[in-house]
C-alpha cells in the first residue's frame, strides 16, 4: 500500500488525508484479521480445503486477465495459504 501511495503520489493529491496514519492503523489490525482468516478458513475439512485451492487455481489459469488491476489475486492468495492444501 505505502508504494501505490508513493507511485500514485496521492499524498499530494489528497494532503488533508494522513496517509502514515492509515498505514499505521493497517499494521496494528494485521495479526488481528490474519487470525480472523485463519478461523474461518478452519471450519472448512481439508477435503474442502483442497477445492478451494484447485478451484483458485483454475481462476488464476482461466481469468488471471481478470485480476491484473487487483490487488486481490487468486495466485496470491495460493501463495499465502492456500498452497499447503495442493
Amino acid at each position: 500500500m505505502a508504494k501505490d501511495i508513493k507511485k500514485f503520489a496521492l499524498d499530494e493529491h489528497v494532503p488533508e488525508f494522513d496517509f502514515e496514519q492509515f498505514l499505521n492503523i493497517q499494521l496494528d489490525t494485521t495479526n488481528e484479521r490474519v487470525n480472523k482468516f485463519i478461523q474461518w478458513a478452519n471450519l472448512f475439512n481439508n477435503e474442502q480445503k483442497r477445492v478451494i485451492y484447485q478451484f483458485l487455481e483454475y481462476i488464476d489459469e482461466k481469468f488471471s486477465n481478470e485480476y491484473e488491476l487487483n490487488p486481490i489475486k487468486p495466485k496470491i492468495a495460493i501463495k499465502r495459504y492456500w498452497f499447503q492444501f495442493i
